[in-house]
């Protein structure tokens, strides 16, 4: 049989590659005679460039020198991963990702998008950008964003606003930039969460970057009357409500409003540059995973798209994940997690649980 293995990160223990070298040993241990292509996935998020960088010819990681979402100078640069078609490759993770920030020291009240709009700016030069909105540390509208390209935003003294949701609290007006990027934008988005409401970007992620439970309100109001002052300084409407304009607290509605970015889902995007779906489509089974399959996964996340890739091509798959908390694993053939001592043995209890599900698979399908 042939076994497309794609999974994404396992966060803070496996990289997508690792993940997927983990599988193909235990998946050897269990049928040694099967064809595996491993495939690591990557939707946006973190570890984007990484996977790009590591499955297509002729990329080539390049450094950006922007500051950090507190406004200092990170110890080293940020990367992008330029293509040979002149097209670049940007993570929010790497400008300004929740990762690079401990979990005490997250503050979105002063964090800020703003890195992201320099790393824009120093890529000026190129036909296309693909902007990776996953492992956002912010959640400020993409306002800090906006600066960086040339908007104005102003408080009721007609002063620019401070970083984070701490400034957007005092936006009163918004003066758009005169003229248009140079690049074209695509968005490629790990979420498909929408800007503002109970699934917005401030109550669905907020908490995870540091917002405290009885801040969630006071965000999503801010947010909410930053979209109304940014939409009607350009006449247009709904963009609140967009798919993925919530994703990366807030960016991906800015980039889409400001800038005409078109958003994607960032798994889609990755899967087409690296051929994922000619190569599953002549599968015999799909195996994918993650850290952490939960109810977040139907919103866009990469193994949630492998299964609907798999499904389109008739191909059985399974996902090995380190938890599974919800019912998410319903969209998959065979599901596994890693137990309690996932966090600890990620390595050696992925490749048994690969071991298990090829011994399994080979139980119900035998060739």
């Amino acid at each position: 049989m042939k076994i497309v293995i794609a999974p994404d990160k396992f966060a803070g223990t496996l990289t997508a590659e690792e993940a997927s070298r983990a599988i193909a040993t235990g998946w050897g241990r269990g049928r040694p005679e099967d064809s595996l292509v491993r495939l690591p996935l990557a939707d946006g998020g973190e570890g984007t460039i990484e996977v790009l960088a590591d499955s297509i010819d002729g990329a080539e990681m390049i450094d950006l020198h922007v500051s950090d979402q507190f406004g200092n100078t990170p110890d080293s640069p940020r990367r992008a991963i330029r293509l040979q078609n002149e097209t670049v490759v940007i993570e929010v993770a790497s400008c300004c990702g929740i990762s690079q920030v401990a979990a005490e020291d997250r503050d979105p009240w002063r964090a800020s998008s703003r890195p992201l709009g320099e790393a824009i700016e120093e890529c000026g030069g190129t036909n296309q950008l693909i902007i990776g909105l996953g492992g956002s540390a912010t959640v400020d509208g993409g306002a800090g964003l906006l600066q960086a390209l040339g908007h104005q935003l102003l408080d009721r003294a007609g002063t620019p606003i401070s970083a984070g949701l701490s400034g957007l609290g005092q936006l009163h007006e918004v003066i758009p930039r005169v003229g248009v990027l140079a690049n074209s934008i695509v968005i490629a988005a790990d979420v498909t969460t929408q800007l503002t409401g109970p699934k917005g970007a401030a109550n669905i992620f907020g908490p995870q970057k540091g917002l405290k439970a009885g801040e969630l309100d006071q965000a999503d109001e801010i947010i909410a009357r930053f979209a109304d002052i940014a939409q009607a300084s350009l006449g247009v409407s709904g963009l609140e409500r967009a798919p993925s304009s919530g994703a990366a607290g807030g960016i991906g509605f800015a980039l889409m409003c400001f800038e005409g970015a078109i958003a994607q889902a960032g798994a889609d995007v990755v899967a087409g540059l690296i051929g994922l779906e000619q190569e599953i489509a002549s599968a015999d089974v799909v195996i994918t995973g993650e850290g952490k399959l939960d109810e977040s996964t139907t919103h866009g996340k990469g193994p949630w798209h492998i299964a609907e890739l798999a499904r389109t091509h008739g191909v059985p798959v399974a996902v090995i994940a380190g938890q599974i908390t919800s019912d998410a694993s319903a969209n998959f053939d065979y599901a596994s997690d890693l137990g309690p001592r996932g966090m600890v043995d990620a390595q050696a209890l992925l490749e048994d649980r690969a071991e298990q599900l090829a011994r399994k698979i080979g139980e119900d399908r035998p060739c």
